[in-house]
């Protein structure tokens, strides 16, 4: 009896040790592209205890039903709601207690980082995929001011703004879904095909682009089918179905379904055009319009064109011509996010050794 309970004490001392082995994830990120980019992690943060933070809504909602979350107030420039995020930040930490916190940003997990580094939290940041060229005003803060433990930028063209940083390629898996022998040619001028039109989670009005799309059905430009997710837009189309907001589920479907994208040009709607090899034109948000609070480059969309043949329409009258040369798009290259996974691997081993040495 006495050997019995000595193997059962040894056991509860042995997984306690394991326990005490393992690290504690944060995984802070914004809603749209900034929250699929971190689902692309999975084969990381899996290993070890995780909650996320994040902003609510159907996206992420959906996803994290059964998961560990705390949702953060988006800011959109409200003083009250900044505070909200500092002292909710604060109750985060000081519960959860994590050993580390692993960023995509953007904004709205600006106190999450400045009082984990407060509390000597290490700290991991993945600029976004959608900076190629210049940096984002949230990565650069973090790489001046030294916040962050393992910095990671995506794109090579980044390493003049972040000469200490951490080249760990794509974040998105693109080679995980069948890659068409031939590219989808069956866009051609005057078919009938199924379009999604998308314009993503951003808190700005983006009717120019909903409007345009029912003055090209009237025309008959665009014939067949048109189902667009309208976010935030004031616009209510006429002449096709919509909805506010998709689950990530239905978002996904949805693209699987569908024979041509419209996007804005965010990282999370192109990204899952690229997953599923779809032709797509890129319409991206502009300034001057209302559209995105900051002077867009759109350089992902530039990048992607350059690369891939992808349209990207600076002009809202010029859809109708990006329409019609769509069949001339290029093939995506296969690409992994193996080079990325094995760069945050060795950072959480090396923290989780340098823990146990403590």
């Amino acid at each position: 009896m006495e050997e019995v309970k000595a193997v059962k004490r040894a056991g509860f001392k042995r997984k306690r040790a394991e326990e005490y082995r393992n690290l504690k994830l944060c995984l802070a990120c914004s809603i749209g592209g900034h929250f699929t980019e971190m689902l692309e992690l999975k084969d990381v943060y899996e290993k070890y205890e995780h909650f996320f933070v994040t902003n609510p809504g159907k996206q992420t909602i959906s996803i994290l039903k059964n998961k560990k979350k705390y949702f953060m107030p988006e800011k959109k420039g409200k003083k009250m709601n900044f505070l909200k995020q500092f002292l909710l930040s604060l109750k985060i930490l000081l519960i959860e207690k994590p050993d580390v916190i692993i960023t995509t940003g953007s904004g709205d997990m600006f106190w999450i980082c400045v009082l984990g580094k407060l509390f000597r939290k290490k700290i991991i940041y993945i600029e976004s995929f959608a900076r190629v060229t210049d940096p984002s005003k949230f990565g650069k803060f973090v790489y001046i001011f030294k916040f962050a433990d393992l910095f990671i930028y995506q794109w090579e063209k980044l390493k003049r703004h972040y000469p200490k940083g951490v080249y760990g390629g794509w974040i998105f898996d693109f080679s995980r879904h069948p890659h068409p022998d031939k590219c989808n040619n069956l866009i051609q001028n005057g078919d009938n095909i199924s379009y999604f039109v998308t314009v993503g989670t951003s808190p700005n009005d983006f009717s120019r682009l909903l409007k345009k799309v029912d003055d090209l059905i009237e025309q008959k430009i665009i014939k067949g089918e048109v189902f667009a997710q309208i976010g935030h837009s004031k616009y209510i189309p006429k002449n096709y179905e919509w909805c506010r907001f998709l689950s990530e589920r239905e978002f996904e479907e949805i693209i699987k379904r569908s024979e041509l994208i419209i996007t804005h040009d965010g990282a999370g709607s192109i990204s899952k055009g690229l997953k599923y090899k779809k032709p797509m034109v890129i319409v991206p948000r502009l300034k001057i319009y209302g559209e995105i609070s900051y002077d867009n480059k759109f350089e992902l969309a530039k990048e992607l064109e350059e690369r891939f043949g992808i349209p990207v329409v600076e002009e809202i009258d010029n859809i109708d011509k990006a329409l019609e040369s769509i069949s001339s798009l290029k093939c995506c290259v296969l690409s992994t996010n193996r080079k990325m996974i094995e760069v945050i691997g060795r950072a959480l081993k090396t923290f989780e050794m340098n823990k146990n040495k403590v």
